[in-house]
């Protein structure tokens, strides 16, 4: 920065008793020398950061993680249930249990953090549908699984549209029928099954607009027409007449509830 220059003129004036001028003194300007100023420099060092490492495995640690397995019938006994310590949504551990002759289960000594469930029992109880739950720290985690039954032929599941049906409008109830079984590792395994007669029988809530039994089409599905008529759980039971069992197959399959 280079400082401003200053010019100062002094002019003194006297007069004397004769009349004649004093002499008139002129001041010198000066010039001042640049000065440069070194602009401050501030470093700032970074915070620290700490960065938590979630375990892999699934223990040991304090928390526990347990419930049972519930099918069709009531208490699932020896049942496998399989237990996935998940992080970023992948499995990175995992353990399988059998359950008790009261169907129940346990994992103890667990991690916290968020774990997959599934549950099934061959050949024909399985859950399709994990469960995924967060274990805190040190909890005692009850979960209790659902299974449904998949038998080796003449397997009914259903469906409707809309979903879910409503109060006075007309809705389609769509069971499809297809044969196979659980495995070992609780894949259900299942081929469509064509040109077989398919018995509807619903709650009382629920009236039934086309003929309540219908043969399954080349893809296994058989329609029905349906109009809710008050709002609550609807309980639909499915009778399958199969070639391979002479008693037909009686399934209560699940469908969402009326709603006004």
């Amino acid at each position: 920065m280079v400082a401003s220059v200053g010019v100062a003129m002094v002019l003194a004036s006297a007069c004397t008793t004769t009349g004649s001028r004093a002499g008139v003194t002129k001041a010198t300007a000066t010039t001042q020398a640049p000065t440069t100023v070194a602009e401050a420099t501030t470093t700032i060092a970074p915070s620290p950061r700490t960065i938590d490492t979630l375990p892999t495995a699934l223990g040991p640690g304090p928390a526990h993680v347990g419930g049972s397995v519930v099918g069709p019938d009531g208490p699932v006994p020896g049942a496998t249930v399989r237990v996935e310590r998940l992080v970023d949504d992948a499995a990175v551990a995992a353990t399988t249990v059998q359950t008790g002759a009261d169907g129940r289960w346990a994992v103890d000594s667990v991690n916290g953090g968020r774990y997959r469930l599934r549950a099934w029992r061959p050949p024909d109880l399985t859950q399709l549908t994990p469960v995924v739950v967060f274990v805190a720290v040190d909890d005692v985690k009850p979960v209790d699984l659902a299974v449904l039954r998949y038998p080796g032929d003449g397997n009914a599941v259903a469906r409707v549209v809309p979903d879910p049906p409503k109060v006075g409008q007309q809705a389609v109830l769509a069971v499809g029928v297809s044969n196979g079984g659980v495995d070992a590792d609780g894949v259900l395994h299942a081929q469509a099954r064509p040109g077989l007669t398919v018995t509807l029988t619903l709650s009382a809530n629920v009236a039934i607009t086309t003929p309540t039994a219908v043969v399954t089409d080349g893809s296994g599905n058989a329609g029905f027409g349906i109009i809710c008529n008050q709002p609550g759980p609807i309980t639909a039971v499915v009778t399958v007449a199969t070639v391979q069992q002479t008693v037909p197959v009686q399934q209560t399959v699940p469908v969402p509830p009326c709603v006004p």
